[in-house]
């Protein structure tokens, strides 16, 4: 079952219903808890060609680190999107926790390309904490304004 779900949000109103909708009509059924929403656009604007690929990073990210990043200035559902209204639906709005399974990009772009891609999350086991076993000497680069700032950045 489906977690989370990121759409393209053109910004045509018109357009971000039908989307929504018919994704409401392939992903909601017999789904018993509100499916996670969200767009790329209220994190980056608008990406145009890269928005397919950047949205599926937003994912990745979200697998990777656990948590799902929220989408900003969503203020009240469109009455166009039945699927909002009733909270079938649920736009993420502050940072949730990712509890792994499946996540769904579906892009509809203004010049017509349309895609959708499914994307499963795989629990990887981290080994000593995911700190390296190996005696490999590793550079690590460490940068500062100043001296002082150097020194600061050090002690951390």
């Amino acid at each position: 079952m489906f977690q989370v779900t990121q759409h393209l949000q053109a910004g045509k109103h018109t357009r971000d219903a039908i989307e929504l909708n018919a994704l409401a009509k392939v992903l909601l059924c017999n789904r018993q808890t509100p499916l996670l929403i969200g767009s790329i656009k209220s994190n980056l604007g608008n990406t145009d060609a890269a928005s397919a690929l950047v949205s599926i990073v937003k994912v990745l990210i979200a697998m990777e680190t656990g948590k799902i990043p929220p989408n900003y200035n969503y203020n009240k559902p469109s009455q166009q999107v039945p699927a909002l209204v009733e909270e079938k639906f649920k736009v993420v709005t502050e940072t949730m926790p990712w509890s792994g399974g499946l996540a769904a990009v579906n892009n509809v772009g203004l010049t017509g390309d349309v895609g959708h891609i499914v994307l499963r999350s795989h629990k990887k086991e981290k080994v000593n904490d995911g700190l390296p076993t190996d005696e490999i000497p590793r550079l690590l680069v460490i940068s500062g304004r100043t001296k002082e700032g150097l020194d600061e950045t050090l002690k951390k």
